[in-house]
């Protein structure tokens, strides 16, 4: 398991929003910025969006000494989240899982890709760097993934992705969308 990614595997949704419908997770290509993950629930129309940010390396680090934890202890808690909730709880501190309620624009979106899913698009922009995207709809069991750069088709996502970015204050190069709308054909 990746040092990074140790609160978004021990994420536990804040079931009080209702259910859950759409789940957005942010994955860098690069150790140095956190992934983060964002689940949407609605609750009679109301819609809740929930976000964790993985804490930095220098978090995770910072902690292991401040725990005092020797290489055994470092690989049991990275392997057995349970083994040790006072870690979790005290990453959980530094990085603590947000809320805030959806904007009228975004339902809409919300709405239609509960609805609808995502087209297949007609070619995926890909790459190395920056981030990747995954989104699982919960209602429908589908699961979608594309890097940064969203195919045209996708560009429902776009708003929804960079709404997101916005409400948890990360910075959009980092984690935003950009829409590629080069034909390929």
């Amino acid at each position: 398991m990746n040092p990074m990614q140790f609160l978004k595997d021990t994420y536990q949704s804040p079931c009080q929003y209702g259910q859950k419908k759409i789940s957005l997770y942010i994955t860098q290509a690069f150790l140095f910025n956190p992934d983060v993950v964002f689940e949407f629930f609605e609750n009679n129309h109301v819609w809740t969006v929930c976000w964790s940010i993985d804490v930095t390396l220098e978090q995770f680090f910072t902690t292991v000494r401040t725990f005092q934890l020797d290489k055994a202890e470092r690989t049991a808690i990275i392997h057995d989240p349970t083994c040790n909730q006072a870690f979790y709880e005290a990453l959980r501190k530094i990085s603590p899982i947000r809320s805030h309620p959806v904007d009228e624009n975004t339902v809409e979106l919300l709405n239609e890709l509960c609805k609808n899913g995502l087209p297949e698009p007609k070619w995926f922009p890909d790459g190395f760097d920056g981030h990747n995207y995954r989104i699982v709809f919960d209602g429908l069991f589908e699961e979608y993934s594309c890097w940064c750069n969203l195919p045209e088709e996708w560009g429902i996502l776009y708003e929804m992705i960079n709404t997101c970015v916005s409400y948890a204050n990360l910075y959009p190069d980092t984690y935003g969308a950009t829409l590629y709308t080069e034909d390929r054909t």
